[in-house]
């Protein structure tokens, strides 16, 4: 199975252009941080608390398959004591998060680099599919989980509210599936603590925080 960043990051990309969906564009990086966050906590390496404290894991069993999950596993060692800290410091300090999971993908040879013409942008690089098996996998495991209800699996759990955040449900799935998938999306948020981090930070970026 994908790690969250890497699936989230193929959710958010449109499979044939390469490029970012319009909904993702501005909080995309803000929510890969927070997967990064979220996979530490899947394998093991930190441990949340349903009011945002975190606590890191001595001797974690399982971090040492993604270089990039030491470095953040690392960088939290001196950097935070909460999910909203630690979310911060990853986004900040962690650096070219997107980039790292593109190059993990396309290592997989699931994603192709491309270029595409934008007059007057400086960011011309795509990342069209080049192995779409790998996101409609992780797609079903998205609908199985929307419709397991209380019983989902913390993993998709936390990708449902991932992609919730980044209000990605109108480019995966079709238009009578989006109101089971925004209450999974709901209820997930209001359980997790790294979602709901990952939410003001995504709503900061976009602009739309209220306080």
């Amino acid at each position: 199975m994908l790690s969250l960043p890497e699936a989230l990051l193929l959710f958010a990309l449109h499979d044939a252009r390469g490029t970012v969906h319009s909904a993702a564009f501005l909080g995309l990086d803000e929510a890969l941080s927070a997967a990064v966050l979220g996979e530490l906590l899947l394998r093991g390496a930190i441990r949340v608390r349903s009011d945002g404290a975190l606590r890191l894991v001595d001797d974690p069993p399982d971090t040492d398959s993604m270089l990039m999950l030491l470095a953040a596993r690392a960088l939290l060692e001196a950097e935070a004591c909460t999910v909203d800290e630690a979310l911060h410091a990853l986004d900040t300090r962690l650096g070219a998060v997107r980039k790292r999971v593109v190059t993990a993908l396309a290592t997989k040879n699931i994603l192709r680099a491309g270029e595409i013409d934008r007059e007057g942008l400086a960011d011309t690089e795509t990342h069209a599919a080049a192995d779409g098996s790998p996101e409609a996998g992780m797609l079903a495991h998205l609908r199985e989980g929307i419709a397991a209800g209380p019983g989902v699996s913390r993993r998709i759990g936390l990708l449902i509210g991932l992609v919730h955040v980044l209000g990605l449900w109108s480019a995966l799935l079709p238009e009578g599936e989006h109101a089971a998938a925004c209450a999974a999306g709901d209820w997930v948020l209001e359980r997790d603590a790294i979602c709901r981090a990952a939410r003001v930070a995504v709503q900061k970026a976009e602009g739309t925080w209220e306080g």
